[in-house]
């Protein structure tokens, strides 16, 4: 009986009928919960674009669930969330850009930006900015838009592992401009609340972005180094005063004014650490507040800039204090534009990819290395299908 009221309901809604359709609006992406008490009841929710979608609370084996009145779910709705933005591309293949719903496993739904182009897809963006101060951005319990005129962390993130870390630098409030994008693949995924660690390349003295396996230049589209180790920060305070890097990991899972500021109970928040900057080098193993930069964004001793080099390119272009050095170019503190997005895993149409670049071996001798979906650990060789290279990464595939 279940199954004929269902295809009534719809035949109904498909032509003419004389039986009406009675329709529950509701302003808001949840119609609650789906029971005997409003089984076969239709209703007008929003849908993850803001749009109107009909559901039916439905019964199918026993159970009560809900299901769109017409055609089928489509993954990362609010009715029907992914477990993240790899999750979506998986099911979804005509993903696009957009907001999409997540639940990272658990019983919470987050709404996400999610990047399904660069790189293979599947980014979750995390903050926004539209200056090169990265110590005063504050944290909010709620999504990041890419072209929103606020700037922010979400903090409804903090328990996503990351695979990917990555950073987006531009000269206008448009992608088309960006000017330096780099990713770190991390060795160990690890909670984005755990983004900042003291160890694995990063130590008490240089707290920062460590255990990285390599850094992939996205501008030019190929592995930049494997021998970089940390991206720091700024300078070390320690971890029980919650200022600076540790504050940052704070600021991660849960809203706060900034990461440079010491919070007090029901008092304003009190500016105390004006450093913090993402960076990387091809020439050396750190980079940051105490060392040159191939490229970065964010405040140094003082100073606050954007800074690059060209696409590929192999040097230091930035000094630690908001210098150009080697032809590199600074951009002013005011007319920086920065993303952050980071990706818990792989979608599965990368997972058989390969990457490939060149390094010196133990004997100085320089050798092909490389890389498959997302492991950590290279191997001595070239990818198969050399002709097939995705330029949208760098990627060659081997399938």
């Amino acid at each position: 009986m279940n199954f004929v009221a269902i295809l009534l309901l719809v035949l109904c809604w498909i032509y003419i009928c004389p039986v009406a359709v009675d329709i529950t609006d509701v302003d808001d992406y949840d119609p609650g919960s789906c029971d005997k008490s409003n089984a076969l009841q239709v209703y007008s929710v929003n849908d993850r674009k803001n749009d109107k979608k009909l559901w039916i609370c439905s019964k199918e084996n026993g159970n009560y669930l809900w299901k769109p009145f017409k055609g089928d779910a489509y993954l990362g709705e609010f009715l029907y969330p992914g477990y993240d933005c790899s999750d979506i591309l998986d099911h979804e293949l005509d993903a696009q850009d957009g907001f999409y719903w997540i639940t990272l496993g658990g019983a919470t739904k987050r709404k996400v930006w999610c990047d399904m182009k660069t790189n293979g897809g599947g980014y979750m963006l995390v903050a926004r900015k539209h200056n090169a101060i990265m110590w005063d951005v504050p944290s909010k319990d709620q999504p990041v838009e890419p072209d929103s005129s606020e700037t922010y962390w979400t903090s409804q993130l903090g328990d996503a592992p990351i695979l990917d870390f990555r950073i987006q630098l531009s000269t206008s409030d448009s992608f088309d401009n960006t000017k330096a994008h780099w990713s770190f693949r991390l060795k160990n995924t690890r909670k984005l609340a755990n983004l900042m660690i003291t160890d694995r390349g990063c130590d008490a003295l240089s707290p920062g972005v460590g255990d990285i396996a390599y850094v992939n230049d996205l501008m030019a589209e190929k592995i930049a180094t494997t021998n970089f180790k940390c991206s720091v920060f700024g300078p070390n305070t320690a971890s029980f005063i919650k200022v600076g890097w540790s504050m940052m990991n704070q600021c991660l899972k849960k809203p706060c004014g900034g990461s440079g500021y010491l919070h007090f109970p029901g008092q304003k928040p009190i500016k105390f650490e004006e450093n913090g900057v993402f960076s990387y080098s091809v020439s050396t193993t750190k980079s940051g507040i105490y060392n040159n930069a191939t490229a970065y964004v964010g405040c140094l001793h003082g100073k606050c800039c954007g800074c690059f080099g060209p696409a590929g390119g192999t040097a230091n272009y930035c000094d630690t204090k908001c210098n150009a050095i080697n032809g590199g170019t600074i951009i002013g503190a005011k007319t920086v534009y920065a993303w952050v997005w980071v990706r818990s895993r792989l979608p599965k149409r990368v997972w058989n990819r390969c990457m490939e670049y060149k390094s010196q071996d133990e004997n100085g001798q320089f050798q092909w290395y490389t890389l498959i979906g997302d492991s950590a650990i290279p191997e001595k060789g070239r990818c198969s299908n050399a002709d097939e290279l995705r330029l949208n990464s760098g990627v060659r595939n081997t399938l």
